[in-house]
């Protein structure tokens, strides 16, 4: 088993939508979020989830619907109106979330495989 923890693909996806929707290719996202080229292909295939301040900024700076992002509940993007209504705080907590439940899941199926493997050393 890989040690990389996958992230959750549909965010992935979403992310990559919006990104691609509203800003351009990975050079123009990687620039935007300030970070490298690779990192955001790795975001895109769900190797590396996306950092709460990354969420922040596309909030803020473009608009995306957080409750979209995490969901799928269109729209993607909200009007000026709508965004004065988010709180960050309420985007932290769900990134950390659902961070959170993919590492759950990857040290679950680890300690699984690690039981396996002590059930057959111990001949059982």
């Amino acid at each position: 088993m890989s040690s990389q923890v996958k992230f959750d693909l549909v965010l992935a996806a979403r992310l990559k939508e919006f990104c691609e929707s509203e800003i351009g290719g990975q050079k123009e996202v990687a620039k935007f979020l300030k970070r490298d080229q690779a990192v955001i292909s790795k975001m895109y295939r769900g190797i590396y989830g996306i950092l709460d301040k990354d969420i922040q900024k596309l909030v803020k700076e473009k608009g995306m619907n957080s409750a979209w992002y995490y969901t799928g509940t269109p729209p993607a993007k909200l009007n000026e109106p709508e965004k004065k209504n988010l709180t960050v705080n309420v985007v932290d907590m769900k990134l950390k979330i659902t961070t959170l439940e993919s590492q759950v899941k990857y040290l679950t199926k680890l300690v699984f495989d690690l039981q396996e493997k002590v059930r057959i050393l111990e001949g059982k």
